[in-house]
């Protein structure tokens, strides 16, 4: 990058390699007010191949509007950064069903829920599953619902979690 005289920064990421893929660049990117550029070639394997530190870049990058590039046959080569809807989409009280999820020993139901939030359940229910000009949180893959002896169980997505920790970028 000495060619184009860009700051680098090189960061050890360490296991758990996505949460903490998450947690360094939203460091970095705070740091950097926004102003930040992933070379995802950096996380290729030593054999020339994909690994799951270039998946993992590309996931953190694409859900927190990052620019991304690589380089190929010394060109380089700027990836689209793609609008993602988190940033229109997660309101207060979406974001309260988020943080309820997240603490422990919550929630068996949707009435346990409703309760902490103190939201009804058909609010909750517009909340997590949205309408057809809104997006609910189980589109966003921001919660995982399953049935449970005829109650809808909800718990927070992975992506949910990293999002409720600070690790996705929120703000427009």
């Amino acid at each position: 990058m000495e060619k184009f005289r860009i700051p680098v920064s090189i960061e050890k990421i360490r296991e758990p390699l996505l949460e903490e893929t998450f947690k360094t660049i939203a460091k970095i990117n705070q740091n950097e007010k926004g102003q930040l550029l992933v070379n995802l070639g950096s996380g290729k394997d030593p054999s020339g191949g994909c690994s799951t530190l270039s998946c993992a870049l590309l996931a953190v990058s694409y859900v927190n509007g990052i620019k991304l590039f690589t380089i190929c046959n010394n060109e380089i080569h700027l990836l689209p950064v793609l609008p993602f809807t988190y940033y229109k989409t997660l309101g207060k009280r979406k974001m309260s069903i988020l943080t309820s999820l997240a603490k422990d020993e919550c929630c068996k139901s949707l009435d346990e829920l409703s309760k902490k939030t103190k939201m009804s359940i058909p609010l909750l229910s517009y909340h997590i599953h949205g309408n057809s000009k809104t997006e609910g949180l189980k589109s966003l893959q921001l919660v995982l619902l399953r049935d449970v002896k005829g109650r809808l169980e909800i718990r927070l997505s992975d992506l949910g979690r990293l999002l409720i920790k600070g690790f996705v970028d929120t703000s427009e």
